[in-house]
């Protein structure tokens, strides 16, 4: 940060990402951080459209969330409100494209941190600019890849903005990506599992065998082949989430169960989480649904191929990873992979609470 600027002077940060499900969980520590370092400080998270429209808007994920004061959908409704509200004392561009340029001048901030992103092992790289009354100072900054013995996933990498922003000061380590559902809408989830024959008692078990990214999916027949496996289980019922176009494949995945099994193809981005945080274990491939689940607090079962290993270091903290199991495939036989991801989740249950 350019001297003479004060933190007490940052009043409102706008926060400009991507309209992806990963990428906005991915920021949830960059945003506690910047709560610490500015109490008090007025958050707009400004997420952009995600291509994959099968999807609620993952900016919906911070609807109700208490460290972020307002969420805007990118378009022209969002610049309109920009110029209309209070000017931003700093604007965070994580996504540095011309119209999310045209967004940090409607802000009307007078700083700017405007980032860049290189995936290049082992390191990554940031470019920082900051621009104050027309004058611009550039700042490059080399983020290591590893935090000690341990890969630095992505999170903890985008803190560097807020050391960054502190001078080079402050250890903001501890801080884990973290999704908030309300106390209404977890009551509202017990409610629709009731509702649809899920006992107080039961063992839920989430599968996701959808997903935006197909050349990460786990085939759907093995998913049916999972869930008959667990059905077994005393006391356990399976719920199968799909997005909007994936209802075909999680019917195949109930028929390859060969049990009741409940199907919950809820858009909405809020009640989809809260359904997700009754869940004792969730699987799924890497993606979106498996960064909500683990922010969520959700024990998870992930699904990487094998030449994707280096996904479970990259997107996920190791620290977090406590609660994700990664299973790498294809590794054998159908009966061989669901064999390992059963006995994956059988590890988690039997873990002491």
């Amino acid at each position: 940060m350019k001297r003479g600027t004060r933190l007490r002077d940052i009043r409102k940060i706008a926060i400009i990402s991507w309209g992806f499900w990963g990428d906005c969980v991915i920021l949830t520590p960059l945003i506690d951080a910047l709560r610490r370092l500015f109490p008090g400080v007025r958050i707009v998270m400004i997420t952009g459209a995600a291509p994959d429209r099968r999807r609620a808007h993952a900016g919906l994920l911070f609807q109700k969330d208490p460290r972020v004061n307002s969420v805007l959908i990118t378009g022209s409704r969002a610049v309109a409100a920009l110029i209309r509200g209070r000017r931003c004392d700093l604007a965070i561009d994580l996504v540095n494209t011309r119209w999310t340029r045209i967004l940090v001048k409607a802000s009307g901030a007078r700083h700017i941190i405007c980032a860049k992103f290189c995936q290049r092992a082992p390191h990554f790289f940031t470019w920082l600019t900051w621009g104050r009354d027309g004058q611009q100072h550039i700042r490059h900054i080399r983020i290591k890849g590893h935090i000690g013995h341990f890969p630095a996933c992505r999170s903890q990498q985008i803190l560097k903005i807020a050391r960054f922003i502190n001078n080079g000061r402050g250890n903001f380590r501890s801080l884990l990506p973290k999704l908030f559902i309300s106390r209404s809408e977890q009551r509202w989830a017990r409610d629709f599992l009731h509702q649809n024959g899920v006992a107080p008692g039961d063992t839920i078990i989430g599968l996701q065998p959808g997903g935006a990214w197909p050349h990460r999916l786990w085939p759907a027949g093995y998913y049916g082949r999972v869930a008959r496996f667990l059905a077994r289980r005393e006391k356990t019922r399976i719920l199968i989430f799909f997005a909007r176009g994936e209802r075909r494949g999680a019917q195949n995945v109930r028929k390859g169960s060969r049990a009741e099994v409940v199907l919950i193809g809820e858009r909405d981005a809020r009640r989809y989480m809260a359904l997700l945080s009754q869940c004792h274990v969730f699987i799924s491939s890497d993606g979106g649904p498996l960064h909500v689940a683990l922010a969520s607090g959700v024990p998870c079962v992930g699904l990487f191929k094998n030449k994707h290993e280096k996904n479970a270091a990259h997107w996920y903290d190791w620290r977090a990873r406590k609660n994700l199991l990664p299973v790498f495939f294809p590794k054998g036989s159908p009966r061989e992979e669901s064999t390992a991801v059963v006995a994956a989740v059988e590890t988690i249950l039997h873990r002491p609470r």
